[in-house]
């Protein structure tokens, strides 16, 4: 079972002053994979260096330097499994059986779909929208 580390840049501040490498550590420690939350392509390759087992998009156009998109970031993921050795996973924004398979013939190891399922007010609000012309 994964465990979640999630991502931050080194030259930030962690609570009680950790150190990512060492809590990576602590997690490798205990036989745990660790999942790098990144928005980037660079945060993607940093999270390589430092050893995380996976490497996810779920923050790509959630933080206020990365590009915002309303569809999946293709062109990130491509850049991404291009430049890691870890397995990539595609989240973000992939709300159509379409982004999944994309995802995949661009190397993605995995995708998530959040909230296309998990939030039935949005389910309904896109065919209410839909049938308004």
């Amino acid at each position: 079972m994964p465990k979640l580390l999630h991502w931050m840049p080194q030259n930030k501040k962690r609570p009680n002053d950790e150190k990512l490498s060492d809590l990576l550590a602590l997690i490798h420690q205990h036989n745990r994979l660790a999942m790098a939350d990144i928005s980037t392509l660079e945060e993607a390759i940093e999270a390589d260096r430092l050893g995380f087992d996976l490497i996810s998009t779920t923050l790509a156009g959630y933080t206020p330097y990365s590009k915002v998109t309303t569809e999946p970031d293709f062109e990130l993921l491509e850049n991404i499994v291009k430049n890691v050795s870890a397995p990539v996973i595609m989240e973000g924004h992939t709300s159509k059986p379409e982004h999944v398979t994309e995802a995949l013939k661009k190397g993605a190891f995995a995708t998530v779909v959040g909230s296309i399922i998990t939030r039935p007010k949005l389910i309904t609000e896109r065919y209410v929208n839909a049938t308004k012309w």
